[in-house]
């Protein structure tokens, strides 16, 4: 396991082997959530994501995010990046794309939204804040 701490408001843990994505994370939730938000974005093993799953939302399997609000001012995002890799050729998006979907998608989660039209143009809008193509439809 590998801590990596981008800032005093943002740590990302990943249990599974590799390094960390070369991603926006720190600009995506300065955007989303704002710069004094406690965000901790942990890459799951799909032990750790299917259990996860199944504790809170009664569902088999992995999932490919999982949003903990702890509090106004804090919370978690849980993302699977197997799961990501294989979901991301189903919506015609590289892993990097839909990651950045998945993790803006999980930070909307974390301000309250449910899926629906507005979180879906909110989710476009910061889409194309980052040069990333429009987000697939909430099927997820």
């Amino acid at each position: 396991m590998r801590v990596w701490t981008i800032n005093p408001t943002l740590s990302i843990t990943r249990q599974t082997n590799g390094e960390l994505p070369s991603l926006p994370f720190s600009d995506i939730k300065k955007k989303i959530l704002g710069s004094k938000y406690n965000l901790h974005i942990l890459l799951a093993n799909i032990e750790t994501s299917s259990q996860l799953h199944k504790q809170w939302k009664g569902k088999d399997g992995p999932a490919d995010t999982l949003a903990f609000p702890l509090s106004d001012s804090s919370g978690e995002i849980v993302l699977s990046l197997s799961t990501i890799r294989k979901q991301a050729k189903n919506y015609n998006m590289s892993y990097n794309e839909f990651l950045v979907y998945i993790t803006i998608h999980g930070m909307f989660h974390l301000r309250g939204f449910d899926h629906g039209p507005e979180m879906e143009k909110e989710e476009a809008r910061i889409m194309r804040t980052f040069n990333m193509p429009n987000p697939p439809r909430h099927e997820i």
